[in-house]
């Protein structure tokens, strides 16, 4: 009996071996499989690996390839149509070189210090047909595009002279001004009105000084006639309010649909004026009475009388 239990456990312990050696085995079949499994997977990702960066690669290239066949389409097109877009070019770069050229042109002869100024001086000294005809015709076109002549001066008390005509404005708007010997109010109380007087040497009332003409006509020309505005010679014919001789410019009113307009700008009067602006480009010497302030319409019409002044041949 003992024997065969023995054997017995000898058998069990034979097929517990057995059982284990095939565990093992299967198990490093196992493992040999998923090795395998493995490194076919890192095989497969290397394979895509590569033809995606020969994918990309070739993509580039093509890309580079496009690039240049566009440059070299682009700029075959510019070269084969340059007998079209050259001619435009330079036509357009001549007629700024062109359009340069007459502005500073322009500038030069406006500004009667410059070799240009002094070139049309010389050349009305000598016009046959009568002096200054050339200046005024050139200030004229000065005036029109607004191109100072003469060097702008200070406010008060500035004592600059200019090339030609040496002006000054006395008095400019007072407000609340009246006509003197009259109720009716002043133009200087709109602020479109200033005095303005000949110096070096100063002109006193009722003198012939040949200038004072010379200056009523610039202030003419600059738009002071009728009905748009009035042009004043204080010199000969002194009115009873006059301190001294001057020649008084303004802008005159009319009436329209029952509302009163002002020549300076065509806008309805304001008074006391609510845009004035300070006597710029000019010079001024004015008494405690008077402010040195105009309205904006206004000081434009004096700069062109002190530009045309400027311009002027003296007698």
């Amino acid at each position: 009996m003992a024997d065969l239990d023995e054997e017995l456990a000898a058998r069990a312990s034979e097929e517990e071996a057995r059982k284990q050696e095939f565990e093992a085995q299967a198990q490093q079949q196992r493992l040999a499989q998923q090795q395998e499994e493995q490194e076919e997977f890192e095989a497969q990702e290397r394979q895509s690996a590569a033809q995606n960066q020969a994918v990309n690669a070739a993509r580039q290239f093509a890309k580079n390839e496009v690039k240049k066949v566009a440059k070299k389409a682009i700029w075959e097109f510019i070269w084969g149509s340059a007998p079209i877009w050259g001619p435009i070019v330079a036509v357009i770069f001549g007629t700024l070189i062109i359009g340069i050229f007459i502005l500073v042109t322009l500038i030069s002869t406006c500004n009667q210090t410059s070799f240009g100024g002094f070139a049309i001086r010389v050349l009305d000294k000598a016009n046959p047909f009568g002096g200054g005809l050339l200046s005024n015709s050139v200030d004229s076109v000065c005036n029109q595009l607004t191109v100072v002549t003469h060097p702008p001066s200070g406010g008060a008390g500035a004592t600059g002279s200019f090339a030609g005509l040496d002006i000054v404005i006395t008095s400019a708007y007072r407000a609340g001004a009246i006509v003197a010997g009259t109720t009716r109010p002043s133009a200087h109380g709109r602020g479109e009105a200033v005095d303005i007087a000949l110096r070096n040497p100063t002109v006193p009332e009722h003198s012939s000084d040949p200038r004072i003409a010379q200056l009523v006509q610039i202030a003419k020309s600059a738009g002071f006639t009728p009905a748009a505005g009035d042009t004043l010679d204080e010199y000969t014919t002194p009115t009873e309010g006059a301190s001294g001789g001057h020649i008084h410019v303004e802008f005159n009113t009319y009436v329209q649909n029952g509302q009163t307009y002002t020549y300076c700008d065509k806008t309805p009067v304001v008074t006391p004026p609510a845009d004035l602006v300070a006597l710029t480009g000019v010079s001024v010497d004015l008494s405690s009475t008077s402010d040195p302030r105009v309205r904006p319409c206004m000081l434009a019409a004096v700069q062109k009388i002190f530009n045309a002044a400027a311009a002027a041949s003296t007698p």
